[in-house]
This record gives structure tokens, C-alpha cells and sequence, in this order.
């Protein structure tokens, strides 16, 4: 590899680094150059994309969440970024899972994030199957408080093109 790839490639790692973490990131080397304030807002701009992103695949519990969804996501992307063609579908899993093992949700809160987040599995496997059992409805629509509690089971299937999220019983 010749000596300027290697530097053009230790400048992208940079780039990738500033971006993708939070807080008051030092820029290091041939970083210097850049404006620090285009890197800040290059930044907010990709955590708000990623919050957009994660909204539309989690619309009710984003609805249900109201403004506490955007500071909670803030919260998880702190500490986690997924890179890859499924970065989005990989975002939704791990912040609906993230959801449910904070206190910052309510209990269903974090069953409605799971329930919803079923659909971005598919994309990441050809075959897959998941059981799951929930204590609330959220196939009936509700507004403003806690969803009809209802134990239902479910299974979520994919076969290739395939695709179906089943309730079993309850």
C-alpha cells in the first residue's frame, strides 16, 4: 500500500471515530484540518438520521414514547453504532432490547419495542423463527396509557421471501 492510501485510510478511521461517538471527541492528526463545528454538525445530523431511521421502524412505541423516544435513543446511541447494509434494522433490535432492560420505560413500553422490532429480524436472516410471549395487546390500537394487558403468544416466521408475525393464542 502505498504511503498516501495509508493516509487517506487513517483520516477515514478518524472521520468514522468523530462521528460515531458522543461527547467532546479530540481531533487527532490529520483531523486538524477539518472544521471541528462541520464534525459536530455532521454528527448531529447522522444521530438524527438514525433517530428518524428507528422512529419509522418502531412508530408506536416512538407515538407512545412522545418526546422522551428522541432523549432515549440519544441515550443508547451513546454506546452503540452498527455499520453495514442492516445498520438500521440492527439499531431498532438492539434499542428496543435496550429499552426493555432500562428503567427509563415503563415495562410494556419495552414489550411494545420488542413486538414491533420482529419485522427487522427478517431482514437479516433467510430463515428464522422466533417465539415470544407478551403480557399486552398491541394489536388493538390505544392512546395515552397502558395498553390492554391480554398474555398472548407469538411466533414470527421467515422463509426466504416469506414472512408472517402469528399470534398463537391468548
Amino acid at each position: 500500500m502505498r504511503p498516501e492510501e495509508d493516509s487517506l485510510r487513517q483520516i477515514q478511521i478518524e472521520i468514522v471515530r468523530v462521528l460515531t461517538k458522543s461527547g467532546a471527541m479530540p481531533i487527532n492528526g490529520d483531523l486538524k484540518m477539518l472544521s471541528s463545528i462541520e464534525l459536530e454538525q455532521s454528527r448531529e445530523t447522522l444521530l438524527r438520521k438514525r433517530i428518524s431511521q428507528t422512529r419509522h421502524l418502531l412508530p408506536r412505541t416512538a407515538s407512545a414514547m412522545g418526546t422522551s423516544f428522541n432523549q432515549s435513543f440519544r441515550e443508547f446511541a451513546a454506546k452503540h453504532h452498527f455499520n453495514g447494509s442492516n445498520a438500521i434494522a440492527m439499531d431498532a433490535i438492539a434499542f428496543s432490547k435496550w429499552l426493555g432492560k432500562t428503567k427509563i420505560a415503563l415495562p410494556w413500553m419495552g414489550q411494545l419495542a420488542l413486538w414491533e422490532s420482529m419485522d427487522c429480524h427478517w431482514p437479516l436472516a433467510k430463515i428464522y423463527v422466533k417465539f415470544f410471549r407478551l403480557q399486552y395487546d398491541f394489536t388493538c390500537p390505544f392512546e395515552g396509557g397502558e395498553p390492554r394487558r391480554r398474555r398472548s403468544y407469538w411466533c414470527c416466521l421467515r422463509v426466504f421471501a416469506w414472512s408472517r408475525k402469528q399470534r398463537l393464542m391468548g
